[in-house]
């Protein structure tokens, strides 16, 4: 009986965008996995409409929750994106909890709050008067 071999015949520019994800998950994990072997795979997750961002995403709260020993979470390719479903869920989950976090603030507002912190201490330097000088005024 002859092997069956299933071929996935992909436009190139999509050959090279789930190639790209293959990289983009290889270098996030330390990993070195063969492409050809998990294309199917790969083929899955981009059909699903899941992009590069949300595979960052995805890792990097996986591996924030390893380093809190919240979760322990393996990175097997299988374990990441081997479940579409279970990626969903912790791909919402973690933007729900980045959705609630402070914002850092942008250099320009960095700056700004810099200026009005110092400003404003040079004001009250130069408008304040000592409480002594306060004191004796009320006492007259």
């Amino acid at each position: 009986m002859p092997e069956s071999h299933f071929v996935i015949l992909v436009p190139m520019n999509n050959q090279e965008r789930l190639q790209s994800l293959h990289a983009l998950f290889c270098q996030l994990t330390e990993r070195q996995l063969h492409f050809a072997l998990h294309e199917r795979v790969w083929h899955e997750f981009d059909r699903a409409g899941f992009t590069e961002n949300d595979l960052r995403i995805v890792i990097g709260w996986m591996k924030a929750s390893n380093r809190k020993h919240e979760w322990q979470y393996g990175f097997k390719l299988g374990n990441v994106i081997g479940d579409l479903a279970r990626f969903d869920e912790i791909l919402a989950e973690a933007l729900a909890v980045n959705r609630n976090k402070p914002k850092a603030a942008t250099p320009r507002e960095q700056v700004v709050k810099e200026f009005q912190k110092t400003a404003g201490e040079a004001f009250v330097r130069e408008t304040a008067r000592p409480l002594a000088d306060v004191l004796k005024g009320m006492a007259q």
